[in-house]
């Protein structure tokens, strides 16, 4: 389900599962049943695991239909019907709810005590005054959001190395996080570059380096990515030598473009913090550009189809992104115990 928009679109799907469900008169009643069954597990699987499918709503109003009169007028499928029911009302509440953030970081598990300034809530309030361990909590929030928000379909095409209009059309929330990462990593960019006094500047990039390290203990690797690119590019523009004790030397070699986010998780995060990402830990938010590129390659390495021009899907390429896909839903569903300041939460949007 994770891979169907490879070979087809969510419409013709549901079309033809509803083809399926309603099956001949002449088949025996058993194999109806089996079939029919089959059907309903997996549309709830779908509507469970790609609720942002159904969104859509020409595909939301065509699930109801079918809901309430191909199932229910099947009387051995009643409580599927009541329960796929529930599960499309979620989806449909879905949208509303991702923009709360309390609706996301709900857990049993207590949170801690936000760090914040005593004039939180005072017109005088600065940003500034936010120690590092908060705004590293704050980041990691707000980077779980935009996480959660991208849907399965978004990640199964390579819809994000496409021209900005194409991409902004078909994986609009992947957009939206790439361009987070680089208003972070200009804001660290801007904050030492207006530092220029020595002392300033020192204390500056010492703070960074420890909101660094606040980042990889909390397994946000997207928004660490960012905060270590604004030091390097500063670092590089300005021809400063100055960087924090916590980085190695190796640093003053780190290549530009591309080649430089490749650089971030192979050799920059290992060398500062003594290894490699940890994406089997969870909760996690994964450096994002590293994981697209992963994923573009799985879909680049095979067809879709077995045969040019045949209509046979190349189920073992599905297989391989979904293992990815998989990976990245359990980003998704396992949830930081945080709780949000908006006040800070105001300085990201």
């Amino acid at each position: 389900m994770w891979c169907h928009r490879n070979f087809t679109t969510s419409d013709i799907l549901l079309q033809k599962l509803i083809e399926c469900f309603n099956t001949p008169q002449e088949m025996s009643p058993n194999n109806t049943t089996r079939i029919q069954k089959s059907v309903i597990n997996t549309l709830k699987f779908w509507l469970q695991e790609c609720p942002n499918d159904f969104l859509q709503e020409t595909l939301s109003l065509s699930t109801k239909t079918f809901i309430e009169y191909d199932l229910s007028k099947e009387t051995q499928h009643s409580n599927y019907s009541r329960e796929l029911k529930l599960s499309l009302k979620k989806c449909e509440k879905l949208l509303s709810k991702q923009e709360d953030l309390l609706f996301l970081y709900q857990k049993s598990a207590p949170p801690p005590e936000p760090q914040v300034p005593r004039n939180i809530f005072s017109p005088d309030f600065k940003f500034e005054s936010v120690p590092e361990v908060e705004i590293a909590r704050q980041l990691t929030l707000h980077a779980h959001h935009l996480i959660c928000l991208i849907g399965m379909s978004e990640l199964s095409s390579v819809a994000w190395e496409q021209s900005s209009g194409e991409a902004e059309e078909k994986c609009p929330n992947i957009v939206i996080l790439e361009n987070w990462l680089q208003r972070i990593t200009m804001w660290v960019k801007e904050e030492i570059k207006v530092a220029t006094e020595r002392k300033m500047r020192t204390k500056r990039l010492a703070s960074f380096a420890l909101l660094c390290e606040v980042l990889f203990e909390l397994n946000n690797y997207h928004s660490l990515a960012g905060v270590l690119q604004g030091i390097l590019m500063e670092a590089k523009a300005s021809g400063s030598k100055e960087l924090p004790s916590v980085f190695d030397k190796e640093w003053a070699k780190a290549p530009q473009g591309e080649e430089q986010l490749k650089f971030l998780n192979e050799t920059a995060i290992p060398t500062v913090f003594g290894q490699r990402p940890k994406y089997h830990v969870k909760p996690c938010v994964p450096y994002l550009t590293d994981f697209l590129g992963t994923v573009s390659k799985v879909i680049k390495s095979e067809p879709h189809w077995i045969m040019e021009g045949s209509k046979m899907v190349n189920f073992n390429k599905a297989l391989k992104l979904s293992l990815f896909l998989k990976q990245f839903r359990e980003f998704q569903t396992h949830l930081y115990s945080l709780l949000p300041v908006h006040q800070v939460q105001e300085y990201f949007e």
